[in-house]
């Protein structure tokens, strides 16, 4: 019996700002699991064809997505990986953070990365002393639906 090999590409959203070009992601509600593994379909099938879509069709999943920190985690063969790696560099507004081979890889390098890029907004407001509970809540929560994540 042969094993599938996975690949776990952890993604990131960027916005645009008119004066400073790309610039951190900013919060949005309407990102969820269904619309990004819709559009990442519809990427790969305009830019590779049938043979894109067919490829990656079987294993390609989006195992999960946070709009707080415009973080999420895409699950694909390890054959179709250079492909799935383009067609989210082609959408637009996302970049490859990392590849990892197991769900634990991306599960550490997520925590890391929504941690430090929570803590950065802390500081920047700071002055607001009842906003330190709501960003030591919001980073719990965080952790808590990165450790939820399966494969």
């Amino acid at each position: 019996m042969v094993r599938f090999k996975n690949r776990y590409l952890l993604i990131e959203g960027l916005s645009v700002d008119p004066k400073h070009g790309l610039v951190d992601y900013q919060p949005t509600t309407t990102l969820s699991t269904t619309s990004l593994a819709t559009q990442l379909r519809s990427c790969l099938g305009t830019n590779f064809g049938h043979f894109g879509s067919a490829m990656t069709a079987q294993s390609l999943s989006v195992k999960y997505v946070n709009a707080t920190t415009g973080m999420a985690v895409v699950r694909c063969a390890r054959e179709g990986v250079a492909m799935v790696w383009a067609a989210v560099t082609l959408m637009g507004l996302w970049r490859v953070v990392r590849v990892a081979g197991t769900i634990r890889g991306a599960q550490k390098a997520a925590m890391k990365i929504a941690v430090t890029r929570l803590k950065g907004l802390q500081r920047k407001l700071s002055g607001d002393k009842g906003k330190t509970e709501e960003f030591d809540e919001l980073i719990r929560k965080c952790r808590d639906a990165i450790k939820l994540i399966e494969a």
